[in-house]
């Protein structure tokens, strides 16, 4: 808020009468003061956000009313122009980071209570040196595990092209781009019960299934 204030009094010392473009792009927005608020009042702010759950955030904690939606863009270039045939186990990969923002001990804790199904984990992170690893790092060795670590990958569409459904295990989240780039490319999707999710997601739809679940067991759970 603090920033924002000192944000507003420069624009308006500044800029003059050119609008301020302000992008939401956040998964949590704490309520402004009234002070904040005629700081705000007093230039021309134009409010965006990356989904419409960033947007109520932003109008419920007071900046304003008008808050219009812009998702991110999901490019051609996410797309997998083929998948990869798999074998007997079902590939599931985590796209994201190893901050526990992104839930990466919750995928820790999934891969060891799912031992039992067959699942071969997918792993497309940038970081070994994270210190997220010491969730992980215990059962890469682990005989009763397909895990694999494939680094980072681009184009994305390589990874989702190798992929037969996708987890995303976020505590937090504003838009959810991973869910919405592997339903661009027709995967089925595990993810957090959050707001962006959902709307990203949208309950009405049911992303395809080619069979790999069903074939295996897995559609139940």
């Amino acid at each position: 808020e603090a920033a924002l204030a000192a944000f507003a009094l420069t624009a308006m010392g500044s800029l003059g009468s050119t609008p301020v473009v302000v992008w939401v792009h956040n998964s949590e927005v704490p309520a402004i003061t009234l002070h904040t608020r005629g700081f705000i009042a007093r230039k021309d702010f134009r409010w965006y956000a990356v989904s419409r759950f960033s947007a109520d955030l932003a109008r419920d904690a007071g900046f304003s009313d008008q808050v219009e939606v812009i998702p991110n863009p999901i490019g051609e270039n996410v797309v997998a122009p083929a998948r990869t045939p798999g074998g007997e186990r079902v590939r599931v990969g985590f796209l994201g980071s190893e901050q526990p923002i992104k839930g990466f001990d919750y995928l820790a804790a999934v891969m060891d209570r799912t031992r039992h199904l067959p699942i071969a984990w997918r792993l497309y992170l940038r970081h070994r040196e994270h210190p997220g690893w010491a969730w992980v790092n215990p059962l890469l060795g682990d005989p009763g595990l397909d895990i694999r670590v494939e680094g980072r990958v681009f184009p994305v569409s390589q990874a989702y092209g190798a992929l037969d459904a996708v987890f995303v295990p976020s505590r937090m989240e504003s838009f959810c781009r991973v869910v919405a780039e592997a339903m661009a490319n027709e995967l089925p999707v595990v993810a957090s019960d959050l707001a962006a999710a959902q709307q990203v997601a949208d309950r009405r739809q049911v992303a395809r299934d080619d069979g790999q679940l069903g074939r295996h067991g897995l559609g139940d759970h």
